[in-house]
């Protein structure tokens, strides 16, 4: 475990409304150093619950993760660059492992 992957963290309020009041995505988040590796098989062919697909797992270090909901990826070998939903997680003493999924359709 290198934590040699970026990504950024975004909380639960994305978006912004705009002049014409339109909603779009704003720039809130952090970018956090991460360990990216991709998620079983089982994990995989068990996902697609609430329509979410389960793509890759992000290990960052406890102190980094406040509860934020989406993860935003520039894009590499393991996870193709875009939003992902942090569809669960898994406490240990020191680090958070983030479950990374996307809309099953996208």
């Amino acid at each position: 475990m290198f934590f040699t992957d970026e990504i950024r963290l975004i909380g639960k309020t994305p978006y912004t409304q705009d002049a014409l009041g339109q909603f779009v995505a704003s720039g809130t988040g952090r970018t956090v150093f991460c360990d990216l590796s991709s998620v079983s098989a089982e994990e995989r062919s068990g996902g697609g619950h609430n329509g979410l697909l389960p793509t890759a797992r992000a290990k960052v270090m406890r102190m980094d993760y406040g509860g934020e909901s989406l993860v935003e990826y520039d894009g590499g070998d393991i996870l193709p660059k875009g939003r992902y939903k942090v569809s669960r997680t898994y406490y240990t003493a020191d680090q958070v492992e983030l479950y990374l999924a996307r809309k099953v359709g996208n």
